[in-house]
């Protein structure tokens, strides 16, 4: 199934990493904005901290990366299909930390396609049960 993801997300991504933001070279950024190409890049601009000049445009730019390949996810599932993830806490800052967790502790998906290292901590964290 990874392939159909790769597919739908490289069109979220192309649309994500050309989107223009103010410039200013921090982990994560390039001279025209962020960037997303390694879930590291991903990790970086989620994890900023409240107290950096640019948090509100990262916190910004990492919830709508992140909803868009959540969002890719869903595209990708037929009508009446169960559904992919359950117990998803009300708040969408919360399964942002638990990624950057996730993905601070596997170095190995640091170097992934950011919304396929997405899909696997979604699917590990929320699975729903089997019936």
């Amino acid at each position: 199934m990874v392939p159909r993801r790769v597919a739908l997300a490289g069109a979220f991504l192309a649309g994500a990493a050309l989107s223009p933001s103010p410039a200013a070279a921090q982990p994560g950024t390039e001279a025209r904005g962020f960037v997303g190409r390694e879930t590291r890049e991903i990790v970086e601009i989620c994890a900023v901290r409240p107290d950096t000049s640019r948090y509100l445009e990262a916190r910004a730019f990492c919830h709508g990366y992140l909803t868009g390949a959540y969002s890719t996810l869903l595209a990708d599932r037929p009508a009446g299909a169960p559904p992919l993830h359950c117990n998803l806490p009300a708040s969408r800052q919360e399964p942002i930390d638990r990624f950057v967790a996730w993905a601070q502790a596997r170095p190995e998906q640091l170097r992934a396609f950011p919304p396929n290292a997405f899909a696997q901590f979604m699917d590990e964290t929320y699975a729903c049960p089997r019936r």
